[in-house]
């Protein structure tokens, strides 16, 4: 209270009251709050400003963010000498906080404060099928799934061994999945790391061995049986000791894309054993993968074979005899696309030529002309491949010898009206065969 005079007379009006404030001091000023830490584009967000020990002053708050500077609200209690200053970012990026209280500066100012877009990183998700088997100089893809997760922004960072960092590029497959692009040059183990908006997402560091690239050429396939046998078991070899993986993959598919059963057998060092059983004489594909990739002489197609749908037919009832031809009919039709093999014993000295000629499709004629008598044995092969239908025996019998036969007596001379003559036919020297006599008298005037 201040009481004025002059002269030592009142001067009219001359009490007045004075409000002493305490000293200010704005070292005391505590902030806190989460727009102070990171705040979200279009989202309001407020911090507060506690000066209950820092005297009484006035607060002045700026903002200023990448759009230039924000409104801000502040929102002051009495009692408790706090304020709470409001406001929301128009823009990603970052914002600047400047808190003036009794015109000086807050401790700590300016506060940087990052603005993002508001997303929700929990719901990003990395399809990681793509860095399966990765391979230097193989342009590594793969996919991140954004539904749900809001307006962001993903970020993807590959690192080597070395920590050199690879180039990436990222594409949209479509508004809700995006497509990762990179391609590693060194062999080693590579950091794949993802974020949303600068937010780490769900399982966003992902560490991939990179590979030194695959020599596809240097895989031995050995013992692929081009005819297998249908109904039993056939084996091949394959050789991966130098390709750079061991990652093999065999599949056979029948005419209709349909898979057999295969069995691999690791046989070490590289090596695999595979085996698998042709059911019907259809065309098989045999497709050899390694690391997912088709080796050069991969798909491979074998033809099975059945040499028991054969057919041999020969006639049974005939006589065969020296050079006269043989003939065995072969119906092949059933058996598969193979190759038919001949194997004929004869008797010793016989030098008999055989061969097959095909009379029509899948229709085959096993001809040969003996020169000696006795059984002539016939086996057939399909493939190499025994066939069930033989052997055949063909017993060739000696062929007659019309000049050795003898004829002799009185009979062929001459002959009397109403008596027998009678002659000699002599066949002994002449082999098997049948005898015929015709007499012919002549003709009576």
């Amino acid at each position: 209270m201040f009481h004025v005079t002059y002269n030592k007379n009142d001067v009219p009006n001359g009490d007045f009251t004075v409000k002493v404030l305490a000293l200010t001091d704005s070292t005391k000023i505590r902030l806190s709050g989460d727009g102070l830490d990171k705040a979200f584009v279009n989202k309001p967000t407020h911090f507060v400003v506690d000066a209950a020990d820092a005297g009484v002053g006035d607060l002045v708050v700026t903002i200023v963010g990448p759009g230039g500077k924000l409104p801000v609200d502040i929102v002051h209690n009495d009692e408790t000498m706090k304020y709470t200053v409001h406001y929301t970012p128009d823009k990603a990026g970052p914002v600047l906080i400047t808190v003036k209280y009794a015109a000086n500066e807050v401790e700590g100012c300016p506060f940087h404060v990052d603005v993002v877009d508001d997303v929700d990183p929990l719901k990003i998700k990395i399809l990681t099928k793509g860095l399966e088997n990765p391979m230097v100089g193989k342009e590594i893809k793969f996919a991140v799934c954004t539904v749900g997760a809001g307006n962001g922004d993903l970020k993807v960072t590959v690192v080597d061994d070395d920590g050199h960092p690879l180039k990436v590029t990222i594409g949209d497959i479509d508004p809700d999945n995006k497509e990762v692009k990179f391609t590693p040059e060194h062999p080693g183990k590579h950091r794949v790391s993802v974020t949303w908006s600068g937010q780490p997402v769900p399982d966003g560091e992902v560490d991939i061995e990179v590979k030194k690239p695959l020599d596809l050429t240097a895989c031995i396939v050995s013992d692929v049986n081009a005819n297998p046998l249908v109904g039993a078991p056939t084996h091949f070899t394959v050789d991966c000791s130098k390709v750079g993986s061991d990652d093999l993959k065999v599949e056979i598919l029948d005419c209709n894309g349909d898979p057999l059963e295969v069995t691999i057998d690791n046989l070490g060092s590289g090596r695999f054993g595979a085996s698998y059983t042709a059911l019907t004489v259809d065309p098989l594909k045999i497709h050899l993968k390694i690391d997912d990739n088709h080796i050069p002489s991969s798909p491979t197609t074998v033809y099975p074979i059945d040499p028991t749908k054969i057919i041999v037919v020969v006639d049974s009832d005939k006589d065969w005899k020296v050079g006269e031809p043989v003939e065995l009919a072969v119906d092949i039709t059933e058996a598969g696309p193979g190759q038919l093999g001949i194997n004929l014993s004869a008797p010793p000295g016989s030098g008999t030529d055989c061969h097959a000629k095909e009379v029509s499709p899948g229709h085959m004629t096993v001809v040969f002309t003996p020169s000696s008598s006795g059984d002539h044995i016939v086996n057939l092969t399909y493939s190499d491949n025994n066939v069930p239908a033989t052997p055949v025996v063909i017993k060739v019998v000696p062929r007659a010898d019309v000049k050795a036969v003898v004829v002799s007596g009185d009979g062929i001379v001459e002959g009397q009206v109403g008596k027998t003559a009678v002659f000699t036919i002599d066949t002994s020297a002449a082999g098997p065969g049948e005898l015929d006599v015709k007499v012919r008298a002549p003709r009576t005037p």
